[in-house]
């Protein structure tokens, strides 16, 4: 690739503004290669999704789902058999918990809320479903088991199945007695054993996903009930482990149930979730729900499924404006709702200041699209960049980069970008560009005063200029750089001496860039207090207006005149299927084997 000195750009840096602590836990994947946690640096690695929703520990089956009318490689309710643990225990979790710490990386696991869990594997017996030899001809089925049907009857109907053929009931009870199991076999979370669970996942789609043992949509009751029961399960056995919960998978279910309750209500259905947890621990006295848990996933066309045309690689750039910037209109369907302004960070970190504060913010699962492409990979480093600044607390990118490829330089350029465990700051700062649409800025600090400037040049064709002022640290002292992208694979990419408290360095174009900075200075007190993660905070370091933070900020009470969550966009439930979602289930895949 060619590229063309384009225009300077001033980045400014002032550490004395907008001091956050930025959580080690954004730096987590959904499965991912044992041999990459390390390389990656890798935090927290997450056993769940879709395929795992019904998980069985005591016979290490799960069952794949079904997210058919996809119009590519449908799933069909099967069960699958999961590679059996290390040293011969019965559950692959058991394994991947025990590979886990001896890597130093906390579990998440994924809890089975749908309210069932894959029967054993028997010779002969059923193994999916829909079978077609039982219901009859279906309008699909799998091309390598003809017996195995969508569970859409040929004339378009649903498929009543008995829901118990291949699978078994799980309930509270199941759920305290494979915590008790986990604690038995590796100890409390505060002991190194389990640190987080997630109470479920995407509970909206279960009628969906899941229809062939919850074929209704999932309603408040159902969430609330199953939260209350479930998150009592856990803190019962493991009153140090952390829960995390509903997992909604996106922009709608932030606001609704599938069965559309948001009208009978009033409520928003996040907001209605964190005060029933809030109710809960007023009445027993026990917190249920450690962390907000929210799946993210740009609905924009060719971004989270990965298209790498120049249009799709543009708008996967810009796609990360959904998760921070409350001036973004966002480029996809979900334009209908509140002007099309997502700001979901902040948007989430105002609900729970309403609705139950204390709460912490997990996205237990997102996927940008092309991670293994040089566009994905900056994509990824803008995304961990802003899950710091932003204050997220917990991070699991879905679909983590394949081993040796350039998606892991994204991790490795925060985790350990000189080989030899140099890491980003541990406390976010301001770092402002005044032009961010080309040049992306991020700056933290650590506890030996070191800075690290982290910027990322969007532009395909033109290099740029960076002029990085210093505020609030020594104005001299020795950098060193680091890159990855267009030119190649994560390297050093310069050193020498700031001067003047003013640095000018060219970042190539398509490229991430990491600038560390050790000042020989001591950093200046804080302008403004240090940022709580209930605080909102734009680009600028200016607080939120609750205003720009959409319907959630109020509390998720419903104003005369406000759109409903459908918002045109269809029914609320059944609409979701026109809306183009279906298509992003496939997100959720997994290996047929942990």
């Amino acid at each position: 690739m060619i590229s063309t000195l384009g225009s300077a750009t001033e980045v400014k840096v002032d550490a004395r503004y907008d001091r956050r602590a930025i959580s080690p836990d954004v730096y987590g994947v959904v499965f991912g290669g044992d041999d990459q946690l390390e390389r990656m640096g890798v935090t927290v690695r997450r056993h769940g999704g879709n395929g795992f929703s019904r998980y069985n520990w005591k016979t290490s089956t799960t069952n794949t789902g079904g997210d058919q009318n996809t119009g590519g490689d449908p799933q069909f309710f099967q069960m699958r058999a999961q590679s059996l643990g290390d040293g011969g225990s019965v559950s692959s979790v058991d394994g991947f918990v025990l590979r886990n710490r001896a890597a130093g990386v906390r579990s998440m696991i994924e809890l089975p809320l749908v309210g069932s869990v894959s029967a054993a594997m028997n010779p002969g017996a059923a193994h999916c479903g829909f079978q077609v030899s039982r219901y009859g001809p279906q309008t699909m089925v799998d091309p390598f088991d003809a017996d195995c049907g969508n569970g859409v009857s040929m004339d378009g109907g649903a498929v009543h199945n008995d829901p118990l053929a291949i699978s078994t009931p799980a309930d509270s009870q199941w759920t305290r007695d494979w915590v008790g199991h986990l604690v038995s076999t590796f100890g409390t979370a505060a002991a190194g054993g389990v640190t987080y669970y997630n109470l479920g996942n995407q509970p909206a789609l279960w009628h969906v996903t899941h229809k062939d043992v919850h074929p209704a949509p999932s309603t408040y009751a159902e969430l609330k009930l199953k939260l209350e029961q479930h998150g009592q399960a856990v803190k019962d056995v493991d009153p140090t482990a952390l829960t995390m919960g509903p997992a909604a998978w996106g922009w709608l279910e932030y606001y609704d149930s599938a069965a559309a309750d948001r009208a009978i209500t009033g409520v928003d259905f996040l907001p209605f979730y964190l005060r029933a947890a809030m109710a809960y621990e007023a009445a027993h006295g026990l917190r249920i729900l450690d962390f907000l848990d929210v799946h993210v996933y740009p609905q924009a066309l060719g971004v989270a499924l990965g298209g790498q045309t120049p249009l799709n690689n543009a708008m996967r750039l810009r796609s990360t404006r959904i998760l921070w910037d409350p001036t973004y209109v966002v480029e996809s369907w979900e334009s209908c709702c509140y002007g099309g302004v997502l700001n979901i960070l902040p948007r989430m970190r105002s609900a729970i200041a309403t609705n139950y504060p204390g709460t912490r913010l997990a996205i237990s699962s997102y996927a940008f699209g092309a991670i293994d492409t040089t566009n994905g990979a900056l994509t990824e480093a803008a995304v961990l960049g802003i899950f710091g600044r932003e204050g997220v607390d917990v991070a699991a990118l879905e679909w983590p980069p394949a081993p040796g490829t350039i998606g892991e330089d994204a991790f490795k350029l925060f985790r350990n970008y000189d080989g030899a465990g140099s890491r980003f700051g541990d406390t976010s700062v301001r770092a402002v560009s005044l032009d961010p649409g080309s040049l992306s800025s991020f700056a933290a600090y650590d506890t030996t005063g070191r800075l690290s400037v982290m910027l990322i040049n969007t532009s395909p064709l033109l290099d740029d200029v960076a002029v990085v002022s210093f505020a609030g640290v020594g104005q001299v002292g020795p950098w060193r750089s680091f890159e990855f992208g267009a030119g190649g694979r994560l390297h050093a990419s310069g050193s020498g001496d700031v001067d003047g408290g003013t640095l000018t360095r060219i970042v190539p174009a398509y490229t991430a860039t990491l600038i560390e900075f050790r000042p020989t200075g001591p950093m200046d007190p804080p302008l403004v207090d240090v940022l709580d993660a209930g605080a909102g905070v734009l680009a600028d370091g200016g607080a939120v207006d609750p205003a720009d933070a959409g319907g959630s900020s109020d509390g998720g009470v419903v104003r005369p005149g406000q759109p409903s969550a459908g918002c045109g966009c269809g029914a609320v439930g059944s609409g979701w299927l026109v809306l183009g979602l279906l298509p992003l289930l496939r997100l959720a895949r997994r290996p047929r084997s942990a």
